[in-house]
């Protein structure tokens, strides 16, 4: 990733897919020195993404839209 090489500009279906299962076995996870190792941008960009879905649909179910209040 540091070299630059091999980038591309958007992730396959199955990355995506992956990302999205690495962020739930992350949270599951209830080893508190648990690590969720990504070797893309595109990879982090999306499990970003992918928490952020998450917290937003926790907010709403919980009937909170402020999320000033973290």
């Amino acid at each position: 990733m540091l070299k630059g090489e091999n980038q591309k500009d958007q992730l396959e279906t199955y990355e995506i897919d992956d990302c999205r299962f690495k962020v739930e076995e992350y949270i599951k996870n209830e080893n508190p020195n648990e690590n969720l190792i990504l070797n893309d941008r595109l990879k982090i960009n999306e499990c970003f993404y992918h928490f952020k879905n998450l917290y937003n649909n926790l907010l709403k179910k919980n009937g909170n839209n402020n999320n000033s209040s973290v």
